[in-house]
């Protein structure tokens, strides 16, 4: 028909005249140009057949237009786009005008002449534009997510915008791009499409997945790449195209092998790149990282500038679709029996390693950030979020005089005055009926209200709720939902896949389920979402039966909600007791996957004072799987994903230890449970100190009598595979040394063993065999030990450190040490504190230095000199080393000895306010009040004496060391105001 028409030649004048005309039109009218792209479409088909290919100017113009970002002119305008939509004649108009004027280009000696049509804006793609492409290129994905009913050749054999596309990525030049560019540009117009579209989503999903799998083939881009994974599975989200999966499947490794194996060989970065893009897509509201979805001035926001989009319903559906389709493709592959370097396993290992090792990581943060936003909503928010959009929500205590939260605490009040409880019962009855009339009254005058005239204050309320309703939304609907959904996309795709993600994503759902905050609690469906993603996460338990997975949620939520407290699991927890009951079934172990997610329960089950029915076997449970940290099969990955539980087990068994019921168990007891906990595996890795810390605390080597005894054969395992760790360790080794002078037999023995082991002997003789000497800094981590609230405890560490003390000789820095912790505890005196006032007397200046005078010569005479006599002091010289005096000539050691104690000597100057203030009046005088004693003060005066008293019994002390000590108590605890160290001195 073309031909037909450029015969004469006034056909091309004629649709030139039109091309003219509405580019007249369009430059005062937004309408949609269809007679002027018709007449530029004839012209691009009429030229495009000719051996040289040249447009006429004004239309050349017009076309070449869209190779900018902004595309100004009538045949890339918006609303000839969206007319498109509508009308499948003007969407085919302007799509293959841009193909026949791309391939025509190529093949004419035009070629490098002006920028490519299609292409990406560089400069937009540097600076991190999220729509990087030219005008081009978005008008003819407009076309493509608009679709064609005769796509892929129909009766009416025209060719469809996919088909276009096509032409368009092959006949550019490769410096463009425009795969790229259409890939941007496809997903930009589809997640435009379905945010307008709401419940439905307004573009054709066949034939987008069509075009993203025929364009993802020629990407080069990491971002565009991306895009495109995700755009091959529009429409297959929320179970769609279940029929599809094998094919969905097929083309997914297809996709991969092609193109995604290639960019991450060049590029390092594309395969954290992926699975950042797939895990926003899922589970964020926004596109664009730290930006919110709507602008911050409340202008409309335009899209085309790159600022943080929202992301639509569609985009996290075809991103829970490429999640299901990569964890299937992924759990056919098995590392260990897979391995090598087979191509047709490279995508197999590609996903997998997507799915395993960097979505779940990524998912589980972005699932703690959507949580944390929700749990920041008030129970204000969450009503205003229930309430009908345009209607003006009026709170419940809109009108009342009290807050309901006045009513609840005046209620407190009187059951705190001894109200009868029936009263208080008919007053909260009577306050439940007042507040249900008035929340009936309130929405009969929310309904009304949108019948009568609001107010301007009305209207601005309104204005500023609705604009509140959008972040609630954003934040609940497109937020916590969505990345709960992701959740469980991936746990449903395969059941290997989801097992791998128990330790990383497990932990986040357990704490979404258990949340109390008012958006999960008060709106039914975000709670229903947080328990079915959790029990989803339960299901991939393997070992266990599915259709224990609720139960198995049920005992995670309970264990999490006492975590952090003392308590126990409630009495009977029948979920507990199924979970408990089916790890322990056939006396098996579980993965070390399941274990880990699972492990809460079974310490949950151990703590607390009171036996759960049910839960017997907890402890059994625990051992078992400890016993794999020191198992030597290395086709066991369990000890690599218990080792870091290690410390949490240990510290669960000495929870258990805490408490009388621990006796009830016998097969494995707790201390041989504990030891398990401990063990290596030959040639494994070895144990490191924070994972020994739970035995060497309150709960441990300083806990109880049994829990003393346990920590102690701990540490002998601990020092029979790495001995620094106990000997080279300062704390470890006071722990061993404490109780080695403990006075329960089954303690010191324990501990004597581990200290022989810790120094390379046989601990079987612990009992008669001479211990080794500790470290010089023993008496450090000894000093606190001897104020404990445990007087077995307080006792051992007297006696600890005066053994310490006979081992090395030297008592004096002991000795000093002691003293000064006693008098840093002693009680202040009374003191005299003056007021500052005005004096009386001219103030005088200080005196000026004088010049030292002339030293007088001496004259020698040759008679003798006469020696002068110094004064003896009365001061003794035992007393002096306490108080710092002067005293009488000393010999070297005792010299020695006091230059630890004396404060060294300062230059003696005259104080001016002092001198000013024995002039003052006395009752400006005032005087402090002397130091209250305490409870914490008197046990450390206690305890330095009662280590003094072993040191003097057990230490041969040389008669200054004797003195020193005898002058301290004669000083400090025969002065003592408390009866009972006084007695003690």
């Amino acid at each position: 028909v073309a031909s037909d028409l450029f015969d004469r030649k006034s056909a091309s004048k004629g649709l030139e005249a039109a091309v003219e005309s509405a580019v007249k039109r369009s430059a005062t009218s937004d309408g949609a140009q269809v007679d002027g792209a018709l007449a530029a479409f004839l012209l691009v088909t009429y030229h495009s057949g000719k051996d040289s290919y040249e447009l006429p100017a004004g239309v050349a113009k017009v076309v070449a237009a869209g190779s900018t970002a902004k595309g100004e002119g009538f045949l890339y305008a918006p609303s000839l786009l969206e007319s498109a939509r509508s009308d499948p004649l003007s969407g085919y108009v302007v799509h293959r005008t841009v193909a026949l004027h791309v391939r025509a280009v190529s093949k004419s000696e035009r070629q490098g002449a002006g920028q490519p049509l299609v292409r990406i804006v560089e400069k937009r793609l540097k600076e991190g534009h999220d729509r990087p492409y030219s005008a081009a290129a978005g008008a003819l994905a407009a076309c493509v997510a608009c679709g064609d009913e005769t796509d892929g050749g129909g009766t009416a054999g025209r060719t469809g915008p996919g088909e276009s596309a096509r032409t368009v990525a092959t006949y550019s030049p490769v410096s463009a791009g425009s795969a790229d560019a259409l890939l941007f540009a496809l997903f930009g117009r589809v997640n435009d499409l379905s945010l307008e579209g709401g419940d439905a989503d307004g573009y054709d999903a066949p034939a987008v997945r069509s075009a993203a799998l025929a364009l993802v083939a020629r990407a080069a881009n990491r971002d565009a790449l991306c895009r495109g994974l995700v755009l091959s599975h529009a429409g297959c989200e929320a179970g769609s195209y279940q029929d599809d999966e094998g094919l969905l499947a097929e083309e997914t490794t297809s996709a991969i092998s092609g193109s995604a194996l290639g960019l991450a060989e060049e590029d390092g970065t594309f395969a954290d790149a992926l699975a950042d893009f797939v895990v926003r897509c899922c589970s964020s509201p926004s596109l664009v990282p730290g930006k919110a979805d709507g602008p911050a001035d409340g202008k409309p926001q335009d899209k085309s500038e790159g600022q943080g989009v929202p992301l639509s319903r569609a985009a996290h559906g075809m991103a829970c679709g490429l999640l299901s389709t990569l964890g299937g493709i992924g759990g056919t592959y098995d590392a260990d029996e897979d391995g090598g370097d087979d191509d047709d396993l490279r995508p197999l290992a590609f996903a997998h390693d997507l799915v395993v090792g960097r979505i779940p990581p990524r998912l589980a943060s972005a699932l703690g950030d959507r949580l944390k936003e929700a749990e920041a909503l008030t129970e204000e928010d969450v009503a205003l979020y229930g309430s009908p959009r345009g209607v003006l929500y009026r709170p419940d205590s809109a009108g009342d005089d009290k807050k309901p939260a006045e009513k609840k605490k005046k209620a407190a009040g009187r059951k705190g005055k001894g109200g009868t409880s029936l009263e208080d019962e008919e007053w909260e009855a009577q306050v439940k009926r007042d507040l249900a009339k008035k929340k009936k009254a309130a929405a009969a005058a929310s309904s009304s209200s949108s019948e009568k005239a609001l107010t301007a204050a009305d209207k601005e309320e309104l204005a500023r709720q609705t604009s509140r309703r959008d972040e609630l939304a954003s934040v609940l609907d497109r937020g916590l939902s969505r990345a709960l959904a992701a959740v469980r996309s991936l746990c449903e795709s395969d059941i290997e896949v989801g097992n791998s993600c128990l330790p990383s994503v497990g932990p986040a759902a357990v704490s979404a389920a258990s949340s109390s905050c008012p958006a999960v609690t008060s709106l039914g469906g975000l709670g229903d979402g947080c328990a079915s993603a959790l029990t989803s996460l339960a299901a991939c338990v393997y070992e266990v039966d599915e259709e224990s997975a609720p139960s198995m949620a049920g005992a995670l939520v309970a264990a999490r909600r006492l975590a952090g407290s003392n308590e126990g699991l409630p009495s009977p927890c029948p979920a507990a007791a199924e979970t408990i009951g089916a790890m322990d079934e056939g006396n098996d172990v579980l993965s070390g996957n399941s274990f880990a997610f699972l492990f809460p329960v079974v310490r949950a089950a151990l703590a607390g004072g009171r036996n759960v029915p049910g839960c017997e076997a907890a402890l059994a449970v625990l051992d078992r799987h400890a016993r794999l940290l020191s198992s030597d099969d290395d086709d066991d990955e369990a000890a690599s994903v218990l080792g870091p539980l290690r410390k949490d087990m240990a510290s669960a068994v000495l929870g258990l230890l805490r408490h009388d019921r621990a006796i009830s168990f016998a097969d494995p007891t707790p201390a041989e449970a504990l030891v398990s906990c401990y063990g290596t595996a030959e040639g494994g890795p070895a144990l490191r100190a924070p994972e020994i810390a739970p035995l060497l605390g309150e709960g441990g080597a300083l806990g109880t009598a049994a829990a003393r005894a346990a920590s102690m054969d701990a540490l002998a395992v601990v020092a029979g595979s790495n001995p620094k760790l106990v000997k080279s360790n300062p704390l470890a080794e006071n722990r061993v040394w404490l109780n080695c002078f403990a006075g329960e037999d089954a303690i010191r023995n324990a501990a004597r063993r581990a200290w022989l082991v810790a120094h390379g002997r046989d601990g079987d003789d612990a009992g008669s065999a001479t211990l080794d000497a500790p470290g010089k800094m023993y008496i450090v981590p000894l000093l606190p030990l001897l104020s404990h609230d445990d007087k077995s405890i307080a006792t051992a560490a007297a006696s600890s450190l005066a053994a310490a003390m006979g081992m090395h000789g030297n008592a004096e820095r002991s000795i000093v040490k002691l003293c000064g912790a006693y008098i840093g505890s002693f009680p202040a005196d009374e003191q005299e504190e003056r007021k500052p006032a005005p004096s009386p007397f001219p103030v005088q200046a200080a005196p000026v230095a004088k010049k030292p005078a002339a030293k007088k010569k001496v004259i020698d005479t040759g008679l003798p000199k006469k020696t002068k006599t110094k004064k003896i002091s009365s001061v003794s010289t035992s007393m002096a080393k306490i108080t710092g005096g002067p005293a009488p000539k000393k010999s070297a050691r005792t010299k020695k000895l006091l230059a630890k104690t004396v404060a060294p000597k300062q230059e003696r100057t005259l104080d001016q306010s002092a001198l000013m203030d024995q002039f003052k009046p006395k009752a400006e005088v005032k005087r402090a009040a002397a130091e209250e004693d305490s409870e914490s003060k008197v046990a450390v005066r206690a305890g330095v004496l009662r280590a003094i008293t072993a040191v003097s019994s057990t230490v041969d002390l040389d008669l200054p060391e004797l003195k020193v000590l005898l002058s301290f108590l004669l000083a400090f605890g025969l002065g003592d105001r408390n009866d009972a160290v006084r007695n003690s001195a």
